[in-house]
């Protein structure tokens, strides 16, 4: 038995009250695969287990303020559909005003959507793309129609022919033509 000074040398620089949860960790790392087996077993012999740790769960989640799931909610949809961080989204926000970059419809209780080329990825079978061709923020109405507008223009090549005086669709197309 170690005396109460005497902690052991791996964790002589850690402080006491990290101590138990250095030691889980270390113990863990070492006996890792062991641990995952025992777990395994035990949810297969405790079915009670899984419904009780998804109650907890979905409680944990639901306990929060709707506000932080949002933000929460914000953050991964950035990250894994479109590689950006909220910080992104609030400065290109900022730079187009504060509202939608073809309109000047402003976010209120729904967030912009994040434009992106669908033809540098498709999102086939995923909704998830490569962040390279991330364009800017859309309200829903422009984003709806920009998908479609897009793809009509492409297929009738009127690039150039169109895009003339401050309307909506001459808007689109200088919006669309920066990102070509």
């Amino acid at each position: 038995m170690r005396a109460e000074g005497n902690p052991k040398p791996q964790y002589k620089d850690v402080p006491v009250e990290s101590k138990t949860a250095a030691y889980s960790r270390a113990y863990y790392a070492k006996n890792r695969e062991k641990r995952i087996a025992e777990a395994t077993q035990y949810r297969k012999d405790h079915p009670e287990y899984r419904e009780a740790a998804r109650v907890r769960a979905s409680k944990h989640w639901h306990d929060k303020p709707k506000t932080e799931r949002s933000t929460v909610c914000l953050e991964r949809r950035l990250m894994q559909r479109f590689k950006r961080t909220p910080e992104w989204y609030e400065q290109t926000l900022a730079s187009q005003g504060g509202h939608c970059a073809l309109c000047s419809a402003e976010p209120k209780e729904k967030r912009l959507n994040v434009d992106h080329d669908h033809a540098c990825c498709p999102c086939v079978n995923t909704r998830n793309t490569c962040g390279e061709c991330v364009r800017g923020l859309l309200c829903d109405r422009c984003n709806t129609v920009l998908g479609v507008f897009e793809q009509v223009l492409k297929d009738a090549f009127v690039w150039t022919m169109l895009g003339k005086g401050d309307s909506w669709t001459g808007r689109a197309l200088k919006y669309l033509l920066k990102y070509e």
